[in-house]
């Protein structure tokens, strides 16, 4: 097996249907990352049942975590893109979240398909001389092996440091080196039901 190759990475994401269908009919389209850090995880349990021996025995295994974070770039149109498959309206001047969160079905490169992704922090910092990148804290519902990603990342037209204005109180201020802005979405990760094989029933939206 070829060893695989960090420059060639991709990631796709698309819109489910309903939450955990999965990849939907258009398929999962490529976006512009950096890295990310998606995995699937399933706890495990120390068994506490005595066997008459003092070799331990095997775990029991519990609920599955999906979770990670999605690195991006900011650019003026690719990150618009990203911002509706959170769910939110973009304004000129703001962003508001909507009630209902699409869920997404999020494919690394043909290796992993999580489903049941909800996108629950948007992080970002500016400040500095590098590019400007946004951070997607991301909860999910299952992951299996496979899955294709559709197309190819679009062109990056970045916004830049350079580019950045801050006002305070409605007045432009240069004194700011840095800024960190995090966005919440209130999203409830606890909800493990009986009957869904260990896998989170849902991921209800909360308070932003």
């Amino acid at each position: 097996m070829a060893i695989k190759k960090g420059y060639l990475s991709s990631l796709g994401i698309g819109v489910e249907l309903t939450f955990g269908a999965g990849i939907p009919a258009g398929g999962a389209g490529a976006i512009p990352i950096i890295s990310h850090s998606l995995k699937r995880n399933v706890n495990l349990t120390t068994s506490n049942v005595i066997r008459g021996s003092r070799n331990p025995a095997g775990p029991v295994t519990g609920f599955v975590d999906v979770s990670g974070d999605i690195v991006v770039p900011v650019g003026y149109t690719s990150f618009g893109a990203l911002l509706n498959l959170i769910g939110g309206a973009l304004g000129t001047l703001s962003f508001a979240a909507l009630d209902a969160q699409p869920s997404l079905a999020i494919v690394d490169g043909g290796a992993m398909t999580y489903k049941g992704c909800k996108v629950s922090k948007l992080s970002f910092k500016f400040g500095g001389d590098g590019e400007i990148t946004a951070t997607l804290s991301i909860i999910g519902k299952d992951g299996a092996a496979g899955g294709v990603v559709t197309g190819a990342a679009g062109a990056i037209d970045p916004v830049l440091w350079k580019h950045l204005t801050l006002s305070l109180g409605g007045a432009s201020t240069t004194q700011i080196e840095e800024i960190s802005v995090d966005v919440d979405f209130g999203l409830d990760g606890s909800v493990y039901t009986i009957g869904e094989n260990g896998t989170r029933r849902e991921i209800p939206e909360g308070l932003a």
